[in-house]
């Protein structure tokens, strides 16, 4: 029978300048099971027995909870972590041992944030509402998989050939340096030397998603930014990322979050 999960708990933490997080302080049954450990905003550093990160947006841990953790912030601008603390057991209620169950390595990076934030902000929404219920199981297990993905990815990229990848990643970054921009794929492709059904193959299998719904995901990162830190209104996000109107970025926008644009207005995190 496939082992079940328990939440021991689940945060949203707003590092301050003069964090030190130390996992030897921890007590009780935080210090057992797992730990997905997502970096949401800011820089730092965190040691583990597999060597220092420099933490950066986009960072996932998959943390041995029993293992030493150090972690520190850069205090220009501190970390904000979601983190979810959980365990294994079998159908008698009784903990499974490490080797009885299979955990992804201990960490990776997750170059598109925008979902992967909106699965750890439900789960993190649905504990804090429901911690026994099984909604928050529902979102961590979304997350985990995820998390796989990525894994899985990272490991098929060196059948893609370099000069590909590279000119993906070029114009990925040109795609989220310019948001507003009306991108075509017949373009993007042409831009690659590659016909459009190999660019949208070759462009899933380096991103794990097709062009469009990279463009669509630059745009929607880009507008909970400029809802959060600006003082524009719903109506000129939409207009600066150029969506017909204020009702399609809003559909969009509440499509991929989870949440209305307006949950975000004036939102520092």
């Amino acid at each position: 029978m496939d082992p079940h999960i328990i939440i021991r708990t689940a945060h949203k933490t707003y590092c301050g300048a003069n964090w030190h997080w130390d996992s030897r302080l921890q007590s009780g049954d935080i210090r057992l099971g797992y730990n997905l450990w997502y970096v949401a905003k800011g820089r730092g550093l965190l040691e583990t027995p597999g060597g220092p990160f420099e933490l950066r947006r986009g960072d996932c841990f998959l943390l041995r909870s029993w293992e030493e953790h150090l972690g520190t912030s850069v205090r220009e601008d501190p970390v904000v972590v979601s983190w979810c603390c959980y365990d294994y057991f079998d159908a008698r209620g009784r903990r499974l041992d490490p080797g009885k169950v299979r955990i992804p390595q201990r960490h990776r990076f997750l170059p598109e944030t925008v979902f992967f934030e909106s699965l750890m902000d439900r789960l993190i929404e649905a504990y804090q509402e429901a911690p026994d219920g099984p909604q928050p199981v529902q979102w961590l297990q979304s997350a985990l998989n995820e998390v796989e993905q990525q894994d899985s990815r990272i490991r098929t990229l060196q059948g893609i050939d370099l000069e590909h990848a590279e000119l993906i990643d070029l114009i990925c970054r040109n795609i989220r340096e310019n948001p507003g921009r009306k991108f075509r794929i017949p373009q993007l492709a042409a831009k690659s030397s590659m016909c459009i059904d190999h660019f949208i193959r070759v462009f899933r299998r380096h991103k794990g998603m097709t062009p469009g719904d990279y463009i669509v995901d630059s745009r929607i990162e880009a507008a909970r930014g400029l809802l959060q830190f600006s003082t524009h209104n719903i109506s000129q996000v939409a207009e600066l990322l150029g969506y017909r109107n204020v009702y399609a970025f809003s559909k969009q926008f509440k499509e991929r979050t989870g949440k209305p644009p307006t949950h975000y207005r004036g939102r520092k995190g």
